[in-house]
């Protein structure tokens, strides 16, 4: 029942994991148009990551406002979690401005959340 309600971020995230995971000698590099474009990418996708996670809680339950701390902090944990084990599963490594990025996105996309869908 509860999947039914968040496919959107379901699949988002496993987005997410699927290019955290991506061995970084498969990307090309004509794809970069400037030096650290893929801290902006993180806070895009992890951005977009809490608007869907919002938008799809609110259709599930009322938003309080601890549930934006709670999806907050459960997001930049399972961000650190996941810059741990890309050294391990993939060659990629340990980059603490990535889970600084990827904060930097959960923060906007709860902000965009508040202006777009959130009623007081």
């Amino acid at each position: 029942m509860i999947i039914r309600k968040f496919w959107m971020t379901i699949l988002w995230f496993l987005l997410i994991l699927y290019g955290s995971f991506t061995p970084k000698n498969t990307l090309n590099p004509e794809w970069f148009l400037f030096k650290h474009q893929d801290k902006v990418i993180h806070s895009v996708l992890y951005g977009v990551l809490m608007i869907l996670f919002l938008y799809n809680y609110s259709s599930y339950s009322k938003l309080q406002k601890r549930v934006f701390v709670y999806a907050s902090v459960s997001f930049i944990c399972i961000s650190f979690s996941i810059e741990i084990l890309q050294p391990i599963l993939s060659q990629r490594s340990f980059e603490f401005a990535d889970i600084l990025s990827n904060a930097i996105g959960l923060f906007l996309g709860m902000a965009g959340y508040r202006l777009i869908f959130y009623k007081r």
